[in-house]
């Protein structure tokens, strides 16, 4: 069960989240996030948000090999045009 502080606390993220972060001050971030830039976040508070939103790790993506990236640079209907230029003279 959720305290009041949490419920508090995903009410700011939501709100946050809703708005456009990249464009409010520092101050105002700080304020929202529960953090400080300088002291940053205490080892409670930290557990406690891996805890609740996971670890913050990148997921990667399988990329395309470097054959198909390249094979993908005459996939153009301009390479195939020429293509059939060529054969038919």
């Amino acid at each position: 069960m959720k305290t009041l502080r949490d419920l508090t606390r995903d009410a700011n993220m939501d709100n946050l989240l809703a708005r456009h972060w990249h464009h409010l001050p520092q101050d105002e971030i700080e304020t929202l996030l529960e953090s400080d830039a300088e002291t940053g976040l205490d080892t409670f508070e930290v557990a406690h948000r891996q805890k609740n939103f996971g670890p913050n790790r990148l997921t990667l993506k399988k990329g395309k090999s470097p054959l198909v990236l390249f094979l993908l640079q005459f996939h153009q209907p301009l390479v195939y045009s020429h293509g059939l230029f060529q054969v038919s003279i």
